[in-house]
């Protein structure tokens, strides 16, 4: 056997006092090395243990882990669970924080968000009865806007009027915005004027449009005195009635706003705080109303 050949598979064909210094000196080297890829492993002296490839733990799972501590860290269930939203088992959406959000009428308002809208019921936390959160306007609203001939007149002036979007109401066409005189199919704006071109006279616009901030109020409906009623009451005055949406749970339905008289099956009107539907309520929670308070 040649003196540079190994003996068997774990044996050495030198003894430590053959080899050269410059051979230890890479034995040590290498050893070091392969001390500390351990040491990274192992998670010790304070090292954090890497991995090159996914760490396979059967059911690809962290358990026992703490709440994260910096941007970067990962989260457990149970921090989502304690500022976001999620999911019960009985599918229902669920916030246990309290929502603020900004330009709100005031912090004081925000209620505690451990109100679960369930379909055909809003229960309070604390109250238990149909009393609910105040919601935040987001900058958008929605409203139905019937024009006299190729105009009509929003209740608010749009900020950032090119995202504004309208609709057709009898039809569901999605017309597309223009910056001045609209050809078939588009629509501008103009301060709190919308305008059609000639082809599209005479309509009703569903428009969703943004605003500076307004203060809105959502909460299920109860009826006024005894069942069947055709009305309700809200807990606040709207202060734009006719930015007022409502929705009829059973069927999921967006009732229309009427200004005067005697709303139809599908509408509703507003008198002070007094809804009057066109459809008979036969229990609470049967609709949903979202509307401007400041």
């Amino acid at each position: 056997m040649s003196r540079g050949a190994l003996k068997d598979d774990y044996t050495l064909p030198y003894t430590i006092r053959d080899l050269p210094p410059r051979v230890l000196r890479e034995l040590n080297d290498r050893f070091q090395r392969l001390g500390e890829a351990l040491a990274k492993v192992q998670g010790t002296g304070e090292r954090t243990p890497t991995f090159d490839n996914s760490a396979d733990m059967q059911r690809f799972r962290i358990k026992n882990a703490a709440d994260s501590q910096d941007d970067g860290d990962y989260v457990t269930r149970r921090e989502l669970k304690r500022y976001a939203g999620y999911i019960n088992e009985q599918g229902e959406h669920v916030f246990e924080g309290t929502i603020v959000a900004p330009k709100m009428v005031s912090r004081e308002k925000a209620r505690n968000s451990r109100t679960v809208i369930r379909r055909g019921q809003a229960e309070d936390a604390t109250s238990h009865n149909n009393s609910v959160n105040n919601v935040v306007a987001g900058a958008w609203v929605a409203a139905l806007v019937p024009l006299t001939g190729t105009s009509g007149t929003l209740a608010y002036t749009p900020i950032e009027p090119n995202t504004t979007i309208c609709i057709l109401e009898t039809s569901n066409i999605v017309l597309g915005w223009a910056d001045s005189a609209p050809g078939a199919n588009k629509f501008t704006t103009s301060g709190t004027t919308i305008s059609v071109n000639a082809a599209r006279a005479d309509v009703t616009l569903k428009v969703y449009y943004r605003i500076a901030s307004v203060a809105m109020h959502a909460e299920m409906l109860s009826g006024l005195g005894a069942y069947p009623t055709q009305q309700a009451q809200l807990t606040y005055f709207p202060s734009n009635p006719a930015l007022t949406n409502i929705i009829w749970v059973p069927a999921n339905l967006a009732l229309r706003y009427k200004s005067g008289g005697s709303p139809d099956v599908n509408e509703f009107s507003i008198n002070n705080k007094i809804v009057a539907f066109g459809r008979t309520l036969t229990a609470d929670g049967q609709a949903l109303a979202h509307y401007p308070i400041g």
